[in-house]
């Protein structure tokens, strides 16, 4: 059972979650039925995925109300101009002005981005006015990236607002891994814009093989 401050805090956080559906917007109208207008929805970017359906369904997700939070896995971009179209596109169909970047679950980058910290050196979301960009953290690991690379991207320049490291974590283990590791960014002038959200995991999550 939970005590009345673990209760007030776990509300706090159910308050200032957000949801996650597929590129395609299969979702919308359960998105409708269970959340209210403003609520924060993330899109998926997954391998093989058209960067033109992740703008349709974030125009989608603006015209019902919600605030559209696009992926954008740098490995799966083939070009600059691939990237410059996708956010231009963002913003003028979707009035996207939020970005989750990640590195995508492919081993060879198809174009010049081989991580989210490459995107975000690339100064394109500066230049179409993405005010606010989160960081895929991956602390139980990433299939082709080392935690040293990882924990590289939140050092490295950005948008110069304040970023936030976004991940599930599973276990315990994994949490302390990433507090420790936050602790190295100490003393740098990026510590201070550095949050940590943690998604809440429903149910056992199947393992890829």
């Amino acid at each position: 059972m939970l005590n009345q401050a673990s209760s007030a805090c776990f509300a706090s956080l159910v308050a200032s979650a957000s949801v996650e559906i597929s590129s395609r917007g299969h979702q919308l109208q359960e998105l409708r039925d269970n959340f209210a207008p403003g609520t924060d929805v993330t899109i998926t970017f997954l391998p093989g995925d058209n960067y033109s359906h992740n703008v349709e369904t974030a125009a989608a997700l603006r015209r019902a109300g919600f605030n559209p939070v696009p992926h954008i896995a740098a490995r799966e971009i083939a070009s600059r101009k691939m990237l410059d179209d996708f956010l231009s596109r963002l913003r003028g169909e979707a009035d996207a002005t939020r970005v989750l970047l990640i590195a995508g679950d492919v081993a060879a980058a198809r174009g010049p981005f081989k991580s989210s910290g490459d995107v975000r050196a690339s100064r394109l979301l500066q230049a179409h006015h993405i005010t606010r960009v989160s960081v895929a953290g991956h602390p139980e690991g990433h299939p082709y990236l080392d935690e040293a690379a990882r924990w590289a991207c939140l050092r490295r320049g950005g948008t110069g607002d304040g970023r936030l490291a976004r991940t599930s974590i599973s276990s315990r283990n994994s949490v302390s891994r990433v507090r420790r590791s936050l602790r190295c960014l100490e003393g740098s002038r990026r510590a201070a814009s550095i949050f940590l959200s943690l998604s809440v995991l429903r149910g056992p999550q199947r393992r890829r093989r």
